[in-house]
């Protein structure tokens, strides 16, 4: 009997040990998540005052820009026969709306120097054209320079 109640001590003292360690373990475990949610906190509240700024910053840029914006008036381009920025006649290939001094230079080393030509184009003359110009078929179907050509009244030299 006497050995029983010694081996429940004993028992009893391991029990306790083990209750105590999960205490400690148990209370350590909250303190770290405790420093952890407080760091989390402060990371936090950094990211909201940098939003608010990076916000005021972009509500101050649209202002600017907007401000930009009334001062500015950009020219309607539609197609004409003068030029808003020189205020001279514009000719020939020029006269349709996409094609530039570069592009103008090329078609007429091609051997297209009149609207009329550009108007006679076909399907395969368009991408025929637009590979000579290293441009895509459909950049010259958006601007539709066939359709502005045959608009356009012939050229004054012909």
């Amino acid at each position: 009997m006497h050995e029983l109640e010694s081996a429940l001590r004993a028992e009893k003292e391991l029990r306790r040990q083990a209750s105590d360690e999960h205490q400690a373990a148990l209370s350590g475990l909250r303190s770290r998540l405790s420093e952890l949610e407080a760091e989390r906190d402060a990371l936090a509240a950094e990211k909201v005052k940098e939003i608010a700024r990076l916000s005021a910053e972009l509500a101050q840029l649209r202002a600017e820009l907007s401000q930009v914006h009334e001062r500015v008036t950009l020219p309607n381009p539609a197609p004409s026969t003068t030029s808003a920025r020189a205020g001279k006649v514009v000719q020939g290939l020029r006269r349709i709306r996409g094609i530039g001094p570069a592009y103008q230079r090329v078609l007429e080393q091609l051997g297209i120097t009149r609207v009329q030509q550009i108007a006679a184009w076909t399907e395969a003359d368009v991408l025929a054209f637009a590979e000579k110009l290293k441009i895509r078929a459909d950049r010259i179907g958006k601007d539709d320079w066939v359709g502005q050509a045959r608009a356009l009244e012939p050229d004054p030299d012909d």
